[in-house]
């Protein structure tokens, strides 16, 4: 068995502070959060050059744990 594409999904810690970062930019901005999230995550992944993906460590495309650090570290930079 060949394991080396495998990748950890993002953790429920990750995904809570994704969703928390993400209402804060929301807050900022005067934007529904769920809109803000899409956007963000669109923009990250334009930049980036990855597929779109979910916040959520449940779904079948969910963010990469390594990914999610950069997504974090890029949701910061926005605040």
């Amino acid at each position: 068995m060949d394991f080396t594409n495998y990748r950890y999904h993002l953790t429920l810690k990750q995904m809570r502070i994704i969703f928390g970062l993400c209402s804060e930019i929301a807050k900022k901005f005067g934007i529904d959060r769920e809109e803000a999230r899409e956007a963000l995550k669109l923009n990250f992944c334009e930049a980036k050059g990855i597929d779109y993906f979910s916040c959520s460590p449940y779904e079948f495309d969910a963010l990469g744990y390594y990914d999610a650090i950069e997504f974090i570290e890029y949701l910061n930079s926005k605040i």
